[in-house]
């Protein structure tokens, strides 16, 4: 498509996704009111980072995440200048009409542009505490691509992680490099994790959950250096422990972008400050995303963003819309195997006497509610284990009307079903209810992704899917529970199948073990325990010989990015030296006296060998069993959602195969948790 040189031009600084949902909105008008070009400091297009931590984890592919390709802008008449970062902008005073005044950019590479209209989303960057060693090799963020680039390849190389700070984004990393095989420790300095969003009680049951699943979580401490020779190895903390670190994730917040907005001669404070229409004190120079300063607050969560690019679009398209307002915010944490959520104000004072705790906790079920009401309104919500009335609560917390008594069944006696038209069902994308539906109706869409596509629901976090999902069999008037019964049908079908997999197993292996025996010793007859054993047999030893080393290279391959002290590593190199001298004894007998305990000692070295090379084998089997189970889950984790809920709510996690709130099936074997299962993310 292209965009007459005529037109005013508009730059965008900065191409994340505030910047994207803002061109989203520009192009999609039937005129165009600018030429358009973007300068992103990424080497890439647009990506969704929201997903971020499930590209970590292996839950989602790089090419899930990349949601704007170049292409994309090039259709649209959008000129995308990739990995060259604004470095100066020169705004211009001599035009006599405020309102005209542009100016000049100059990037990276040098190159130089004249814009009409400029829009700041530079973002924000991470927070590095000045510790020292902070400069260190494999000391990474995590904010971008790039950053979950550095962390998986020395995920793939090293063994030791240490996440220092324990909120959202933390805990995320934590949890993704564990799934990718890494021995991860938390280091938060609170006593607490998450404890800005969540209490004590909800804290320690996110540790739990944590601890439980292989992630050391230390609280009340916090890092005091960073050691290394060019790359980080060790953390030293101010409890006086040092932990192995072979790489250093740092999670501890984020400051926003203003060093090119001061520059320039914009006022700023924490951030870009701005008016509700998203103007900054020079009239050409817009701004939005986490760069902003509004009211006295900074955001770092997608619906303010995207709220933020919706009044923007209007304003540059010379409407007037309603100024920007802070809607009340809620967080998710993304780790499939524990349900977090909390919306509304973050830790509010309980000892208002205007203010009402409600408390549901179930320690053994893992299930923990608390809503805070302030003279019954819901002031904020934290939800554990249980977050199907999410939404409700979010809608409650956002209309401040009286639902105290509402708020209690539904904390204490369950979900209260939704039937306002006016609940925000996308929370990213402020989706309603009565929207969606009208546009189910309209558009005559059918299954979760055409909605997607047409209304941009679930497309950023994803989190809202299931409720779509029941959202459209509501609308269409289907019931969809058989097809839930078939799955959780399919589910314990598979569970019967690898139960039998493993007893037959179990049977080859002691077959293995009594026959192999058989298999590997000297040229000459002899006698040992009482059995004359034929020299017949010994053609099969060169089998033997060939397997015990075929193991061992087996072995060596898995085990060379995953070694610990650990009883399994230790038990099967410990045999090392064993199955060396047995094929060294096997093609070259000289080498090992023939005298040894009254016996020949090839002999002990020779069953040794093969007892050993049998049993390794058989455990390499049976732990490589469970591929199949690996790969199907992840399947099941990689295909987008079809199961809609039927009128009871039902959800699965796709790191369990069980319903939401129920203990999860785990293969419990440390040697399968570091080695198979990283091959097949």
């Amino acid at each position: 498509m292209s965009t007459p040189a005529s037109l005013p031009h508009l730059v965008v600084v900065g191409n994340g996704m505030a910047a994207v949902r803002l061109l989203e909105l520009l192009t999609s008008q039937p005129t165009r009111s600018f030429r358009i070009s973007v300068f992103g400091a990424e080497p890439v297009a647009g990506y969704n980072r929201v997903h971020l931590s499930s590209l970590l984890a292996g839950d989602k592919s790089p090419e899930q995440i990349h949601t704007h390709p170049a292409s994309w802008y090039a259709e649209r008449g959008i000129t995308l200048h990739q990995g060259d970062a604004v470095v100066h902008i020169l705004p211009d005073h001599s035009s006599p009409d405020a309102h005209q005044q542009g100016g000049s950019l100059r990037t990276a590479s040098g190159h130089t542009d004249r814009w009409d209209r400029l829009v700041l989303a530079t973002g924000a960057d991470a927070i590095m505490p000045p510790l020292p060693g902070i400069g260190l090799g494999n000391v990474v963020s995590f904010r971008s691509l790039r950053d979950v680039e550095a962390m998986l390849a020395a995920a793939q190389q090293h063994r030791h992680a240490v996440v220092i700070g324990g909120g959202v984004l933390g805990l995320e990393a934590a949890w993704g490099l564990k799934q990718r095989g890494m021995d991860v420790t938390v280091v938060h300095m609170a006593a607490t994790l998450m404890e800005r969003l969540v209490d004590a009680t909800a804290g320690t049951m996110i540790a739990d959950h944590l601890d439980r699943h292989g992630i050391r979580c230390l609280t009340d401490t916090q890092a005091s250096a960073l050691h290394g020779d060019g790359r980080v190895q060790g953390v030293a903390l101010t409890s006086g422990e040092t932990l192995p670190a072979d790489l250093v994730v740092v999670a501890v917040g984020i400051r926003p972008h203003t060093a090119l907005a001061a520059d320039c001669g914009l006022n700023v404070g924490r951030g870009v400050l701005v008016d509700g229409h998203l103007r900054t004190s020079h009239p050409g120079i817009f701004a939005l995303g986490e760069c902003v300063e509004f009211d006295g607050q900074t955001f770092g969560l997608v619906r303010p963003l995207y709220d933020m690019a919706t009044v923007l679009a209007e304003v540059l398209h010379d409407g007037t819309p309603a100024p920007f307002t802070v809607a009340a915010q809620s967080t998710v944490l993304k780790i499939p195997s524990l349900a977090v959520f909390c919306g509304g104000e973050a830790a509010p004072d309980e000892d208002h006497p205007e203010r009402r705790p409600l408390v549901h906790h179930q320690p053994d079920e893992g299930i923990y509610k608390k809503v805070v009401l302030h003279a019954g309104r819901v002031l904020s919500a934290v939800l554990i284990g249980e977050t199907g009335n999410s939404s409700q609560l979010s809608h409650w917390i956002a209309s401040g009307s009286d639902v105290g008594h509402l708020c209690e069944r539904s904390v204490l006696h369950g979900a209260v079903e939704a039937t306002s038209g006016e609940m925000i069902i996308c929370q990213c994308a402020a989706l309603t209810r009565d929207s969606l539906q009208a546009a189910i109706r309209d558009q005559g869409l059918t299954t979760v992704p055409q909605l997607t596509t047409a209304t941009r629901a679930g497309a950023t976090c994803g989190q809202c899917v299931p409720q779509l999902a029941r959202l459209l069999d509501e609308t269409l008037g289907r019931d969809s529970s058989a097809e839930i019964a078939a799955l959780e049908q399919r589910t314990h079908a598979m569970r019967r199948g690898f139960t039998w997999w493993h007893r037959v197993h179990s049977t080859l292996m002691s077959l293995l073990l009594l026959t192999g025996l058989a298999l590997h010793f000297p040229h000459s007859p002899f006698n040992l325990v009482g059995i004359e054993w034929s020299a017949d047999l010994h053609e099969w030893s060169g089998l033997a010989v060939s397997v015990g080393f075929l193991v061992f290279i087996a072995l060596t391959l898995i085990y060379q990015r995953r070694w610990s002290w650990s009883l399994d590593s230790v038990a099967m190199f410990a045999f090392v030296p064993l199955i060396v001298a047995s094929g060294l004894v096997f093609w070259w007998p000289e080498l090992i006296p023939h005298q040894f305990a009254a016996v020949r000692s090839t002999a002990w070295v020779a069953l040794a060998h093969m007892a050993f090379a049998v049993l390794v084998t058989c455990y390499l089997l049976h732990h490589l069993s469970h591929a199949p189970f690996v790969w199907w889950k992840k399947r099941r984790a990689m295909r987008p959602l079809s199961i809609r809920s039927g009128p009871e709510q039902k959800s699965f996690s796709p790191n369990s195969l069980t319903p939401a709130g129920r203990p999860a099936f785990r293969i419990r074997s440390a040697f399968f948790d570091r080695g198979c299962a990283n091959e097949h993310h």
